[in-house]
């Protein structure tokens, strides 16, 4: 019943023998398959046992009309439509909310039949990927006490993956909690010397002296004089780039006239987004041919590689790429496109402009 009720969906018989008594001839896992169906009809009762099963010669299933509530197939659900790329920030919280309070352990504990032992591996999987999502989005809200609670949780399922760690470290220091940072540094070090045999990274113990001493303080937007009256300017641009961390990339332009704050603008933001464990690359350029576009240009080349060309390749039609390929040559190189075959456009800044942007966005997929 397990097994069917997480299937969702008629199996043949064949399929259930083979997951459930792999090691049993076909024969006799055929006829172990129906002592069982026979022994849970003796249980429940023939009338019950046929309006929950829809039995033939070589299917199984549960009957579509059973009205039975199946965690492990809600949060599937959730996750489903938590994942989409057009699902609201909102909405995608809730989701991945709702379907992390449905996992309270391991899927099924208790059995030890072969086919339990990877859905329970999946299941971690799954929790843990909506568990790094949602403590993404939740900071992106502000939200530091419920990120910080769900990155703990994270960590317990993840103990090797120190980056969790780190950001719990930030998150701390976010919310004023300085000694307790320190602290937990100290706990995470202790475990990786027991379980690991090593010392945490060298990035690790930087932040916590980084931390310990004071020089990495975290001043929020609205407690930097420099930035009274555009923290909320700060905190939208943090939260965009927050939420898109947990879906699907963006690129945002920070335009205005030369000296009104740009550059520091810009620097405040990064600032902010270090102490949500986000790694921000910059660039000063003076490529004269790529002229108002070298920034992104610069970035492109920095993340240009033999695996990213494959993101490229696979995200951006071949047009764009070749307009792209005019500031960008080594992509030409990469891809094998002559970029001279270009058909004229009436707004050819535009299509550079919408090039470079479509390229990044592939770059900068997690996809």
């Amino acid at each position: 019943m397990a097994y069917l009720l997480v299937t969702d969906a008629p199996v043949h018989r064949d399929v259930i023998v083979d997951r459930l008594w792999p090691h049993q001839d076909p024969t006799d896992a055929r006829n172990t398959l129906s002592q069982a169906i026979w022994k849970f009809k003796n249980a429940v009762g023939s009338e019950i046992a046929n309006e929950l099963l829809d039995i033939s010669h070589d299917w199984l299933s549960i009957r579509s009309e059973t009205d039975i509530f199946v965690d492990a197939i809600e949060f599937d659900g959730l996750l489903r439509t938590a994942l989409r790329s057009d699902t609201t920030h909102q909405v995608k919280r809730q989701n991945l909310e709702d379907a992390i309070d449905l996992y309270e352990g391991d899927f099924a504990l208790g059995l030890f039949d072969p086919w339990v032992t990877p859905r329970q591996r999946y299941y971690r999987n799954q929790v843990s990927e909506a568990l790094d999502s949602l403590w993404v989005l939740q900071a992106a809200d502000g939200d530091f006490v419920q990120s910080l609670s769900t990155l703990r949780r994270l960590a317990q399922l993840v103990p090797q993956r120190e980056s969790v760690h780190r950001q719990i470290m930030k998150s701390l220091h976010l919310l004023g909690r300085r000694a307790e940072a320190m602290e937990y540094f100290d706990e995470v070090a202790t475990t990786y010397r027991s379980d690991y045999g090593r010392d945490p990274s060298a990035e690790m113990r930087a932040l916590f002296r980084a931390i310990e001493s004071g020089s990495q303080r975290h001043h929020p937007p609205g407690d930097d004089a420099s930035f009274i009256g555009r923290s909320s300017e700060v905190e939208r641009v943090v939260k965009l780039v927050m939420g898109s961390l947990a879906s699907r990339g963006e690129l945002i332009f920070v335009e205005g006239e030369p000296g009104i704050g740009r550059t520091a603008f810009v620097g405040k933001v990064a600032s902010e987004l270090y102490w949500r464990e986000c790694r921000v690359v910059s660039r000063t350029c003076d490529d004269a041919r790529a002229g108002s576009y070298a920034t992104m240009v610069a970035l492109i080349r920095e993340l240009l590689d033999g695996s990213s060309v494959l993101r490229i390749e696979s995200m951006v039609p071949p047009v764009w790429v070749k307009a792209a390929a005019r500031l960008i040559p080594e992509l030409s190189r990469y891809l094998g496109l002559d970029s001279t075959t270009l058909p004229p456009v009436e707004n050819e800044t535009r299509r550079t402009r919408e090039s470079l942007a479509r390229v990044l966005v592939a770059l900068l997929s997690k996809r």
